[in-house]
């Protein structure tokens, strides 16, 4: 795969300004396919966190340590990474058929 961070200035997907990456398949027979993961918020209770420097995402898999954790994908523009975090937080789903 291929990760082009996008920074809404000189680097755009589909002409749009939003901030995120694009993540690009090299794969012989779904090379070009690709999915796009912009910068997105979250919530915790009352708070509303904008991200402004980075991006949070669930996964469909729970944490194994405790039922009350899930794993997450997190990047800036720079690296992505997973971890888990509390499943009561507010971060973004992505659906991906």
């Amino acid at each position: 795969y291929t990760w082009t961070w996008c920074n809404g200035s000189s680097v755009k997907y589909n002409n749009t300004t939003v901030k995120g990456w694009k993540i690009e398949s090299k794969k012989s027979g779904t090379a070009g396919n690709h999915i796009f993961l912009p910068r997105a918020g979250g919530r915790h209770d009352e708070n509303i966190n904008d991200f402004s420097t980075y991006g949070v995402y669930w996964s469909s898999s729970l944490y194994t340590g405790g039922p009350r954790c899930a794993w997450r994908l997190n990047f800036n523009s720079s690296s992505a990474g997973v971890d888990y975090d509390e499943r009561c937080f507010g971060f973004t789903v992505r659906a991906v058929q």
